[in-house]
Order: C-alpha cells, then structure tokens, then sequence
C-alpha cells in the first residue's frame, strides 16, 4: 500500500505490547514506531544539558534543539544513535515528568503522525489510538490480567536468576496500572473505555505470544482489505 495506514496498539505495561508489535511489524513489512523512545530521547536530552526537569518552561525551551528519527531498530537524537542510552534508568526516572507537558507532547504526536501520512505504521503506547491515530483502520486494546502479567514477569525474573517475590510484583503492576491510567495527559484508558471509543479487544491473558500475534495480524490484514476495496470503488 501507498497511501497512509495506521494500526495503533494501546495496552497496560507488562500485557507484552513491545515484543508482540515487534514481530507483527517484521511479518508485515510495517514500520514499528515505539511512542516512548521519542519522549526517552527528549528526557536524555535534558539531562545532558542539566536542564531542571521540573521546571517546565527550561525543559519546553529546549525543544527547538532536539531533532529525532526513528528507525526500525534505532532512535537518532541530533544524527547520534542513542537506542542504548535512553534506557538508562536515570531516563526512566525522569520521562514520567518530562512527558507530562503538554507542548512537548503536542511536538510528539505531530512527528507520530508524519510517520504515518505516506506509509503504513504501527505504533504501541497507551493514549495511541485515541489521541495520535484516532481515526487509525486499527485500533487495538492489548491487555491481561494483572495475574497474568505478574506471573509473567514472576517466571521472567526466575529464568533470568533474578530475585522474585510474585505480591509484589502484582502490587507492583496494579500500582503501575492506577498511576497511567490518572495521568493528566496521555493516560492509559481502561478496558471499559477503551471499547466504548471502538477500540478492538485483544486479551492475551490465555493466549501464547504467537497466538497474539497472529490475532493481531488477522485484524490488520482485515482492515488492508477493507481499505483496498474502498480504495477501488474510490477509484
């Protein structure tokens, strides 16, 4: 396809949005934008400058200055390859706040959009779907239980030799899920809302990671051949 065509994939940290949108973008031969890697690049940024973070106005002061591009593997901040940097868990501490302002967002979601004008993309977050693709051909809810997802990352820490206590992990995810979905700007709607906005449910809490790809790709190649058929009769 030519023309433009989102797939826009919102979901709950830990419901395995990043590594099942990795493997339907390489499937289907869709650029995958990953949301967070453009504000991770942003926050680096400020960081490297000693800008205060929580001064809003030094932080949006900054954003004539930063230029980002992303690849399918990679993120450039200013021409420089900062896909390991930007996982640095200082940069963690400091997107939640950085992210939170509004003209920065803005700034964001007009690059996402770019990407998506002339080419076919794919892009997982959690405010995807309803602010930067609201009229995407797809629209899908990844999501599982919160059990699920903590037992998940449970056997991840095991198999990794990493300490794993599931309460907490549990605790954890649920506290994680009550503060994305009370951000100010850019919250994670829940499931209810979600579908009321026509989202597509996909629930993978008993689904293999195949499985979810597959269901996923399934609603997108629907959606193609809607879309080549309205071309047609367009045409």
């Amino acid at each position: 396809m030519n023309n433009g065509f989102a797939v826009a994939v919102d979901g709950p940290a830990g419901a395995g949005k990043s590594s099942t949108t990795d493997t339907v973008a390489k499937r289907l031969g869709i650029k995958k934008i990953n949301s967070g890697s453009m504000y991770r690049a942003v926050a680096l940024y400020v960081l490297r400058k000693g800008v205060d973070i929580h001064d809003e106005e030094a932080v949006l002061a900054q954003l004539p200055n930063i230029e980002i591009e992303l690849t399918d593997e990679d993120v450039f901040l200013n021409g420089e390859n900062v896909i390991t940097e930007i996982r640095n868990p200082v940069v963690d501490a400091v997107v939640p706040i950085t992210s939170e302002y509004l003209p920065l967002r803005k700034k964001m979601v007009a690059k996402q959009r770019e990407y998506a004008k002339t080419t076919e993309v794919l892009m997982e977050g959690r405010d995807i779907g309803y602010e930067v693709f609201p009229d995407a051909p797809v629209r899908i809810y990844l999501h599982a239980s919160a059990k699920e997802r903590a037992n998940r990352r449970y056997k991840q820490n095991i198999a990794n030799g990493m300490a794993a206590d599931y309460e907490q992990i549990l605790n954890k995810i649920n506290e994680r899920d009550m503060q994305d979905q009370s951000r100010k700007h850019g919250r994670l709607l829940t499931l209810e809302d979600a579908l009321a906005k026509g989202y597509i449910e996909v629930d993978s809490s008993n689904m293999s990671e195949e499985e979810t790809v597959n269901a996923i790709i399934a609603h997108i190649n629907a959606a193609r051949r809607k879309q080549c058929f309205i071309d047609s009769q367009e045409g």
